[in-house]
């Protein structure tokens, strides 16, 4: 595969030179439960998912529309700056295919970075409808 530019989103800094792998947070689909690094293909998407780092929330995406939404089921964003971190895709594969989601199994470099004001990225996520609410909590957990 060629190597492009793939974007990982995080409200948390990174100090060091990689983005190390690590388990995810999200477990509510078997593709979201692998120890490693994700990113995405598209900013929006890396800038919505670095909105869902605060402690106690649940979200899902819309990807219905541009940008990319992050729908809250619970809590909302409430940290101060967010992080995008450009990575080169050596490493990366996506998953599931056809998707917007990559995954790598190593730490991976950091080309770049950007921080952003999270009172500045309403257009990035939204609270949940109660029809959505129900829909999320009737969806299973990893079975891995």
């Amino acid at each position: 595969m060629t190597s492009k530019i793939l974007y990982h989103g995080s409200g948390k800094l990174i100090s060091s030179k990689y983005v190390k792998v690590s388990k995810p947070s999200d477990n509510s689909q078997d593709e979201n439960c692998s120890l490693g690094v994700y990113a995405t293909d598209r900013k929006d998407i890396a800038i919505g998912m670095s909105l869902t780092t605060e402690k106690y929330t649940k979200s899902f995406g819309d990807y219905s529309k541009k940008p990319f939404k992050t729908v809250f089921v619970r809590g909302k964003p409430k940290q101060k700056f967010v992080y995008i971190y450009k990575v080169s895709s050596k490493y990366f594969i996506e998953n599931p295919k056809g998707s917007h989601q990559w995954i790598s199994n190593k730490d991976v470099l950091i080309l770049n970075k950007e921080k952003f004001l999270v009172s500045e990225l309403n257009e990035f996520w939204r609270k949940a409808t109660s029809n959505e609410k129900k829909w999320y909590y009737s969806i299973k957990n990893c079975k891995k």
